[in-house]
């Protein structure tokens, strides 16, 4: 991710894949995601590669970039 040229707004890369965390009922698994495009859908999966299904109510996404990152606590 960066900044666009006014140096406010974020510019962030959606597609892709990478790495990250599933928090859910006071427990977390790490995830990979992968989206093929812009508009396509956000699709997680669990260390043995299987897709993962969200909970089925309100769910938030954080975009964290790896300069940002740190340990996660589970509480």
């Amino acid at each position: 991710y960066g900044y666009y040229a006014d140096g406010k707004s974020l510019d962030m890369t959606v597609t892709g894949e990478g790495s990250g965390m599933y928090l859910t009922n006071g427990s977390g698994i790490n995830v990979t995601w992968k989206k093929d495009s812009q508009t396509g859908i956000t699709r997680y999966y669990n260390e043995n590669g299987k897709e993962i299904m969200l909970n089925p109510v309100k769910t938030w996404i954080c975009v964290v970039g790896e300069a940002d990152n740190g340990p996660v606590v589970v509480k």
